[in-house]
């Protein structure tokens, strides 16, 4: 067995970089590598690397590090010895398990102090105790429902000994309690702190309540049945101490819990819960956002198999050379025959900034991170997956192992579904390459025409800003740019006004609106309203957590990526890309540089490692009627997609052959100040450029391009693009 991530995924030269490994081996070897090229197929490149010399090969002793997924609430304990107590919340439980969910405890088990917990058959169980052991475990007569809020606590007097439990279910007049004698005269003043969704054994927490909480209390009185009525209704008893009341409405872009009892006992939410999401008494659509109304939204979405940062100890810290050259390297890891792979993106700090850069599409990793890997649920979600209760997953870390990023490993576009066997006498469809692999297409074809270029990774775009563009003549993103920030597109948008010019050689790029939450930079959040998406946000819940951005595709956000870069996203399939073909905006003088050494009639990328062609996997359009740009050349456009390649949710249905918008345009135009963009419009476009050695079609247009976006003379003056 062997896991591992780094931390930083991105670094600058004389940075360091921690390398988190787990195994059983008792030690493991280390090798630094700049990647060139990742697809092994042997009508490409193959498999190229080259070595460096950062860190010792190794061995390094190796150690199992463990990962406890969950989310929970940590809330401080009173400060006081307590006699008598109600303790009250709202749940909303969202996935059987045939074990315990706890929701409230407080000391390691078994020296409890109290518990609250939900049963396998979805019952409230409680226990109180004076000397650290659960004499005995009272349990509620009326199962809670399932995906329903309920208000539930537990009440205790010392005086008479007694312990009650109670519950309501949302929209009924009566909170039922259910009380009994027990052993108890008062309360174990337990260590440490309250759990929420949480209990202690073995010290580790193990956190496997899945549901929502909202609106916990602590009081200093066992409440009577009018008055446990009136906490429900959020009028607290006069006369009655308030412990703690906790308000998980307020400050949700932070992992606080504010306390407005005024004692300023305020907890933590560990793990990344998704927050921002509708309480018990939400209203429905009419307040659909947080910001609508917040006091509606105090509730945090616990799951078993949240992960925000694993806090694994460093195995090794590898040291990045201050003369280190721009570009992706990877840690590769090995014990026996067993290889990880963990890439690092180091970027350019000189001064002199090299012509061309490429921007390292980081996000898309760590948005399919673990996709379809069977551990996902112990090791973390993709955003493409849900949770173990059915519900969206929003957050993504890089601080958490990942088994994805392996340079020679295809990929399976059915989160592990196999595809069925061809038909007997049939070609087998071409492998389809995505992330890692395919953004070294890129790089491999940048090494083969000898051009300066340096890389920069999403992260550090998002931190940079339009610095991160300023000085560079051509801009390159290829593959599949998918997830981009505002403050990227900020960047973008300003670098063309300023005369920048963009090479755009991916397909449904700038696509979803994604947040970097400002504080744990590690971690970025995307919430899925309308679009092409595997699952979608909550009801409710389309306002994002750390930066209060109202989430869904960028298109719904009023900024499509056809107002940028002229095309987006139309189409999708999974099986054989096609080619392009002409069209009369190719032979508009404005072009010409463009198609140089191009026949008239001559295809474009009928051939290819990615799926065997330039236009596949998700592919994208012209259209003027969401912002392409009234004087941009409609280059090409592909030709024969097969019956399974289909419109995009957001463009209706349609299917090829017969739907003419299930296609991949090439777009040219020109920007202010003498700048320009070429837009390919498909994921699979930079598969198709190392085809007989980089001498083809599809190779030529886009060196023809690159090679005048580096010339500094201005595009679109009279002569100027000859």
């Amino acid at each position: 067995m062997l896991l591992g991530y780094a931390d930083p995924i991105s670094a600058a030269p004389g940075r360091t970089v921690d390398l988190m490994v787990s195994t059983d081996a008792r030690e493991f070897s280390l090798e630094v590598v700049r990647l060139l090229h990742g697809d092994p197929n042997p009508a490409g490149p193959g498999y190229q690397d080259e070595a460096t010399d950062w860190a010792a090969p190794g061995p390094y002793p190796g150690r199992l590090q463990e990962i406890h997924p969950g989310s929970f609430l940590t809330l401080p304990p009173p400060r006081e010895p307590l006699a008598s107590v109600t303790f009250a919340c709202w749940v909303c439980p969202t996935a059987p398990t045939p074990r315990d969910q706890p929701i409230l405890t407080w000391g390691e088990e078994p020296g409890l102090a109290f518990a609250l917990r939900i049963d396998a058959d979805y019952r409230l169980t409680g226990t109180v105790t004076d000397s650290g052991r659960a004499d005995r475990w009272l349990r509620h007569g009326v199962p809670l429902l399932p995906a329903r809020w309920c208000f539930v606590g537990f009440t205790f007097d010392a005086a008479r000994r007694e312990l009650g439990l109670l519950a309501g279910p949302r929209g009924c007049d009566d909170t039922i309690v259910e009380r009994a004698r027990v052993g108890a005269a008062g309360i174990f003043p337990a260590a440490g702190p309250m759990l929420m969704g949480a209990a202690l054994r073995r010290g580790v927490v193990q956190a496997t309540f899945n549901g929502k909480i909202a609106h916990p209390r602590l009081l200093a009185a066992a409440l009577d049945d009018l008055d446990i009525f009136a906490v429900a209704k959020d009028v607290h008893p006069p006369g009655v101490e308030v412990l703690g009341d906790w308000d998980l409405s307020r400050q949700i872009d932070t992992d606080r819990v504010v306390d407005r009892s005024g004692k300023a006992r305020h907890g933590l939410v560990h793990n990344a819960p998704s927050r921002g999401v509708p309480g018990p008494r939400w209203r429905g659509a009419e307040l659909d956002v947080y910001s609508s109304a917040p006091s509606q939204y105090d509730a945090v979405h616990l799951h078993d198999d949240d992960i925000d940062d694993a806090g694994w100890e460093p195995s090794l810290r590898v040291s990045i050379p201050s003369g280190a050259r721009s570009g992706i390297y990877a840690a590769r890891l090995r014990v026996g025959a067993e290889e990880l792979t963990l890439p690092l993106v180091v970027r350019d700090t000189s001064q002199r900034r090299a012509p061309v850069l490429f921007i390292v599409p980081t996000l898309t990793w760590l948005a399919y991170s673990n996709w379809g890997e069977p551990e996902r649920h112990r090791y973390g979600l993709s955003l493409y997956s849900v949770h173990n209760d059915g519900s969206s997953n929003y957050y993504a870390s890089l601080r958490r192992p990942s088994a994805s990023y392996d340079p020679c490993a295809y990929f399976d576009p059915g989160e592990g579904r196999a595809e069925p066997d061809p038909e007997p006498g049939t070609e087998p469809e071409p492998q389809f390459s995505h992330g890692l692999m395919a953004d070294l297409y890129t790089i491999h074809w940048l090494e083969h025409l000898g051009v300066e270029y340096a890389v920069i990774s999403d992260h550090d775009f998002h931190e940079l800003g339009e610095a991160a563009l300023a000085g560079h003549q051509a801009v390159i993103s290829a593959g599949h740019h998918e997830y981009w920030t505002e403050r990227m597109l900020d960047a973008l948008d300003g670098y063309l006004h300023v005369g920048g010019r963009f090479m755009y050689l991916g397909g449904n790029g700038l696509y979803w609106v994604t947040s970097i939450d400002p504080r744990r930079p590690h971690l970025m959040e995307v919430r899925r309203v309308g679009g092409h998406s595997t699952s979608k946000a909550e009801p409710g819940e389309r306002q994002h957590s750390t930066t209060l951005e109202t989430g869904g595709t960028w298109r719904v956000r009023g900024r499509p990526p056809q107002q940028l870069v002229g095309v987006g996203f139309g189409g999708v399939g999974f099986t054989r890309a096609a080619g392009y073909r002409r069209l009369p905006g190719s032979f508009d003088p404005r072009a010409a540089f463009i198609f140089e050494g191009v026949g008239a009639d001559e295809p474009i990328g009928d051939f290819g490692l990615n799926l065997g062609g330039a236009a596949g996997y998700e592919i994208d359009r012209f259209a003027p009627e969401l912002g392409s740009p009234p004087h941009a050349l409609l280059l090409a456009s592909s030709f024969d997609h097969g019956p399974n390649y289909f419109r995009a949710a957001d463009e209706g249905i349609g299917r090829a052959p017969d739907d003419t918008q299930v296609r991949a345009d090439m777009v040219y135009f020109e920007t202010p100040n003498g700048g320009a963009v070429f837009s390919t419009g498909s994921i699979t476009w930079t598969g198709s450029l190392s085809h007989r050695s980089y001498d083809n079609s599809l190779a030529r247009v886009t060196t023809n391009v690159l090679r005048r976006f580096m010339d500094p003379r201005p595009l679109g003056e009279a002569g100027a693009n000859e």
